[in-house]
């Protein structure tokens, strides 16, 4: 069974949605939950990064990236030096 490209583009746009909606997820989780969503962010994109050995998947890749930017520029906005996120 072959897809349509329509077809293949709507899921793709499904896929991506997805996949957004757990980064806000995760953001907003790590913001509300703690002294340090900096260092949550990366917590969580360590343990999906776990997942990247299972599934070599782009949308996947694009969450881990976009964890990484999302707790970097926090780590800047604290003033925290990048790659020693370390919270009282």
């Amino acid at each position: 069974m072959f897809l349509r490209e329509a077809e293949v583009q709507v899921l793709n746009v499904t896929r991506t949605a997805v996949a957004q909606e757990l980064v806000e997820i995760i953001i907003h989780r790590a913001q509300r939950g703690g002294t340090c969503p900096a260092q949550m962010l990366r917590e969580h994109g360590r343990r999906l990064a776990l997942l990247t050995k299972l599934a070599a998947d782009m949308q996947l890749q694009a969450v881990l990236a976009e964890l990484d930017r999302q707790a970097t520029r926090l780590e800047l906005s604290a003033g925290v030096k990048i790659s020693e996120t370390v919270c009282a």
